[in-house]
């Protein structure tokens, strides 16, 4: 069975101070796909451009030149009143920055996506407290993020994230403010969904994040370097192709110097 294409881009590029003498290619030509029951990891050392493709797949920025299709329809086609739609009603982004709002509780904070998609206040509140046992912060909902641990506060970013049921999780660094327990527990998460045909996308310069994926785009220098497809391999044999993969660059330096 054909699985049904999320996102689509073609030859995007992300130039920034264009005609400047300063101008930037943070992104050079670059074409992927990401479809239902991906697990997709785009990893690579700091600077590479992995953020810059992440903010253009999700809509939050722009290429400079190129397509991006969301569910077949051209982006370019779409005004802000529809691209707002898309993002509301069928993407999850959760950001490594604890973007929480102080004023309000974390079951507000997480409700935040509900709100603005008009649901009533008995759907919002079972959706908070479904996603809210899943990460295992059900106790503090109530609470100002003030009051609660910064992985608490990742939790709750997590939690917005997949208020909304999206079909694609586009995530930063999502596990930077946890420990290994808990980054492991919002991993298998990810998983899970993904295994009900949810696409996820995660930015991460750590082998061990990527290998929970099921493919890993290697971007170094503004560019797809490498694509790596888990298939049968283990997460172990898979982690170890990219720690491979990654060591491969460093050797490069290393030579160079």
């Amino acid at each position: 069975m054909e699985k049904k294409e999320f996102i689509r881009a073609k030859n995007i590029t992300r130039i920034y101070g264009e005609g400047t003498p300063n101008e930037i290619e943070a992104l050079h030509p670059t074409n992927l796909t990401i479809s239902e029951g991906e697990f997709v990891a785009i990893m690579g050392p700091s600077g590479a451009g992995k953020s810059t493709l992440l903010t253009i797949l999700s809509t939050l920025d722009f290429a400079t030149r190129g397509g991006m299709y969301l569910e077949g329809e051209n982006a370019a086609g779409m005004d802000n009143k529809e691209l707002s739609k898309f993002r509301s009603n069928f993407l999850g982004y959760i950001s490594q920055d604890l973007t929480l709002i102080d004023s309000l509780t974390m079951r507000e904070n997480i409700a935040i996506p509900l709100y603005i998609q008009g649901k009533s206040a008995s759907e919002i509140n079972s959706k908070v407290e479904e996603v809210a046992r899943l990460c295992h912060i059900e106790k503090l909902l109530d609470k100002l993020p003030s009051e609660c641990s910064g992985g608490q506060v990742q939790r709750a970013t997590v939690c917005r994230g997949l208020v909304n049921d999206p079909k694609l999780i586009v995530a930063d660094e999502p596990t930077g403010n946890l420990d290994s327990k808990n980054a492991h527990e919002v991993l298998m998460i990810f998983r899970e969904l993904n295994k009900k045909g949810t696409g996820v996308v995660v930015v991460t310069h750590d082998c061990q994040i990527a290998s929970y994926s099921t493919k890993t785009l290697y971007v170094l220098d503004g560019m797809i370097k490498e694509t790596v497809e888990r298939n049968e391999m283990s997460q172990e044999e898979y982690y170890e192709k990219l720690v491979q993969l990654t060591s491969e660059d460093i050797d490069e330096i290393f030579v160079e110097e």
